[in-house]
């Protein structure tokens, strides 16, 4: 059975929240200690980890599903975050209160990836 692009990087999201699913389950502070801290402690190198998987999966998705189609699929990913983070409401309301203090000047590049998605999105659409 040959995969695409689409069922490897599929099953690799699928795989990847299942052990995580797992570890937290049995022991949240081992995620946290061996995934998450390293992940936040050294947000330049976790910032060029993300850009080189980004850039990997846009390689080879880019010619297999529009942009349209991502932006879909990106909008059900957007309610199941909003769920994720409703049962620590209280907690983001500070983290939110947090960013609107510090401004978004830190987070520039993300805005500017995300601003070019949402025209790229709209492009596919349009045109």
């Amino acid at each position: 059975m040959q995969l695409s692009p689409v069922d490897i990087f599929a099953t690799v999201f699928a795989v990847l929240v299942l052990v995580k699913l797992v570890v937290v389950l049995i022991d949240a502070k081992a995620w946290m200690k061996y995934v998450a801290d390293p992940i936040y402690k050294n947000p330049n190198i976790a910032m060029g980890v993300y850009l080189a998987l980004l850039a990997l999966a846009a390689y080879y998705l880019r010619p297999i599903i529009s942009a349209a189609e991502f932006g879909s699929v990106l909008f059900i990913a957007a309610f199941l975050f909003g769920i994720a983070f409703l049962p620590y409401a209280k907690e983001t309301l500070k983290f939110r209160d947090a960013i609107i203090a510090k401004g978004l000047g830190k987070a520039w590049f993300p805005v500017l990836l995300w601003a070019l998605l949402a025209v790229a999105v709209l492009y596919g659409v349009y045109n």
